[in-house]
């Protein structure tokens, strides 16, 4: 239910009582379908069931049901039995205002880079963390993948051995400070259990780039794209792709497999990376690039 209410509001859901002359399920219809062309519902999502509709906006399960079969009808979205409903619209900022950019290719070697996956940052109780769940069966999924394929991986932790490393970074977070080598916040979260032939970069600012071997480490493996995942969105996310492109390595980012404490800024950033940097795309269509291009 915390999806809608970062989406919608206690406000938008009050709107739809307010209106007598329009049918409920045609206001619902609209306000999903603006959720879905303005990108907060982007391609390849899960959309909410009827039942969480139903409940979140005090509505009648026929209702719900009615909404969604209006998105299907504009084909919007794809309802599955059994597997819910996803939306199939992609999204595309304005030409008008935006830069033309490019989709790039996939290579025959990507790597996967998980990106701060670790316990502090998935731990609500920490000052530094969140909840995450759905981003960690995102990275499950993905690391199955690219494991069954041989293809490389790599892990990223953030942590401290003495004053001097990133002095200016930590007195502006406080809370890095909590991050030291022996600290089990620093340490991969155990669900997506990294394997010893796996790389473990430790980084100690945003990027995963800045002043790690990270770049001499791809190269020996002979990478030619990198798909980027893990946590946040707006920071350490966005900061590793930027030095990714940088680096001359085509990105995609999978939206499912990252996130960020704050989902206005998790939308934000998403949709800055996909018009410079990046190519942010569904889990499912990253999944179809790689076995295309294994194919090959």
């Amino acid at each position: 239910m915390n999806i809608l209410f970062e989406t919608f509001g206690e406000h938008q859901r009050d709107m739809l009582k307010q209106d007598q002359r329009t049918p409920l399920y045609h206001q619902l219809h609209i306000l999903l379908r603006r959720s879905i062309h303005n990108g907060t519902f982007a391609d390849g999502i899960q959309m909410p069931t009827e039942a969480q509709l139903s409940e979140y906006f005090e509505v009648s399960r026929i209702t719900a049901k009615r909404a969604m079969d209006e998105l299907a009808k504009e084909g919007l979205v794809e309802r599955h039995r059994g597997r819910g409903t996803r939306v199939v619209y992609d999204y595309e900022p304005e030409k008008s205002i935006n830069l033309k950019r490019n989709s790039l290719n996939m290579g025959g070697n990507p790597a996967l880079l998980v990106v701060d996956v670790i316990n502090g940052f998935t731990d609500a109780n920490c000052p530094l963390g969140g909840h995450y769940p759905e981003v960690i069966e995102a990275n499950k999924v993905l690391l199955s993948l690219f494991r069954e394929l041989a293809l490389p991986v790599f892990f990223t932790t953030v942590f401290y051995t003495d004053d001097s490393q990133a002095k200016v970074f930590r007195r502006r977070l406080d809370a890095l400070n909590l991050l030291t080598s022996n600290s089990e916040l620093a340490q991969i979260h155990p669900d997506l259990g990294m394997r010893d032939n796996e790389v473990l970069i430790v980084k100690h600012w945003a990027s995963a780039f800045h002043k790690t071997d990270l770049d001499d480490q791809l190269r020996a493996r002979l990478v030619d794209s990198i798909v980027i995942t893990g946590l946040t969105t707006s920071g350490c996310v966005r900061a590793s792709v930027v030095d990714g492109l940088q680096y001359d390595y085509p990105v995609f980012v999978p939206r499912e497999a990252v996130g960020d404490r704050n989902q206005e800024a998790h939308r934000a950033n998403l949709f800055d990376m996909h018009a410079k940097y990046a190519d942010v795309i569904s889990i499912e269509n990253i999944k179809l690039m790689i076995r295309d291009r294994q194919s090959k």
